[in-house]
């Protein structure tokens, strides 16, 4: 009972931090650390698997994408042209006939054989590109697109040498990068890049503009079908879907980069803090070493031990913090700790005057 008091205590007052460091057993110190690493790099965890793929379209304007997406998966239907998911031992590839999709794409706009939307103004607002290279072939082909570039020979597009403000989706051989922009803005409202290995062995982008719509099947936005009665309610439904279907297709190509990526940030941040409250600390040992100091006598176990009690009323903050301003969350405890100690040494273990 008087263990928890002191813990109890120990979240507001600095004294209990360093009674408890000082005379309770190690593997008090020891728990609180853990715990304190713990609920610090949660919010960063969650944050971090809260990202979808679909959220590259979750935007209160979508600049005429929703009618981008829809005009190429009707491109992909009437002009039979495949993107399937294939597997070689063990790995997924996108499978496109290269010298098909540049002969579909080839004319005065699309002179990189790419697809291009043009919204209602005969402008490009839209663009999908494909790329059978790999590796550091693909990182450029990637490059260039993002530059705004010739992806054949890496020139600038126009003669302005101008940034893109023009959405695309860039489908390599066995990743794929996309990006969303509000029209003349050069900066990415989002973006999404990944692989193929969760989508279904055997998917076929094409097949997303095939969709059913109160149990009839239609295959392209133009189906006769529309032209009955009540068409045009049926079309915007139809729409509807396919816009889903791709949201659909984009969790699933970003899952795998999600889950590395949330674990990667875990992982670097479970490492930054134990670091932090290590250094912590030493300076707590570095602080009291003055001749004349009376808290000399603290061994840099006891100073370590002292941190790590300390460092749990910080982590609870930083894990309320973190859920509720997300892109704080990996500077909350970093912050959080620094006062605690900075004020643990100006208060608790400056020597009197």
């Amino acid at each position: 009972m008087k263990n928890f008091k002191l813990i109890l205590k120990s979240l507001i007052n600095n004294d209990a931090c360093i009674e408890g460091g000082r005379t309770k057993r190690w593997f008090f110190a020891v728990i609180f650390v853990v715990l304190s690493v713990i609920l610090a790099t949660l919010p960063i965890m969650v944050n971090a698997l809260k990202v979808n793929g679909s959220d590259f379209t979750d935007n209160n304007y979508v600049y005429n994408y929703d009618n981008a997406i829809v005009a190429f998966s009707d491109h992909l239907q009437d002009n039979n042209l495949s993107m399937s998911v294939n597997e070689i031992e063990n790995e997924r590839y996108l499978n496109v006939d290269q010298e098909r999709w540049n002969s579909v794409h080839s004319g005065e706009d699309n002179i990189f054989n790419q697809y291009v939307h043009l919204n209602n103004d005969g402008d490009i607002d839209f663009e999908v590109y494909f790329t059978n290279t790999v590796g550091d072939e693909y990182a450029t082909y990637v490059d260039h697109v993002q530059k705004n570039e010739s992806p054949i020979n890496g020139l600038p597009r126009d003669p302005d040498a101008s940034p893109r403000t023009i959405s695309f989706l860039l489908f390599g051989r066995k990743q794929m990068i996309g990006a969303f922009y509000q029209p003349d803005n050069s900066t990415a409202v989002t973006t999404i890049s990944g692989d193929y290995l969760t989508l279904p062995l055997g998917f076929n982008f094409k097949s997303l503009a095939t969709a059913v719509v109160d149990n009839v099947t239609y295959v392209t936005s133009h189906d006769a079908k529309f032209s009955e009665v009540g068409g045009a309610v049926t079309l915007e439904k139809y729409r509807d879907q396919v816009f889903y279907a791709w949201d659909d297709a984009y969790d699933d190509l970003h899952y795998v980069t999600k889950m590395s990526t949330a674990r990667n940030l875990t992982l670097i941040f479970l490492g930054v803090d134990v670091g932090l409250i290590a250094f912590m600390g030493l300076m707590i040992f570095i602080l009291t070493r003055g001749k004349k100091n009376p808290f000399r006598i603290y061994t840099f176990w006891e100073t370590q031990k002292i941190s790590y009690w300390a460092s749990f009323a910080p982590s609870v903050l930083a894990m309320i913090g973190g859920f509720i301003f997300a892109q704080y969350a990996p500077m909350m405890f970093i912050m959080l700790i620094g006062i605690r100690i900075m004020w643990m040494s100006m208060k608790s273990l400056k020597p009197a005057m």
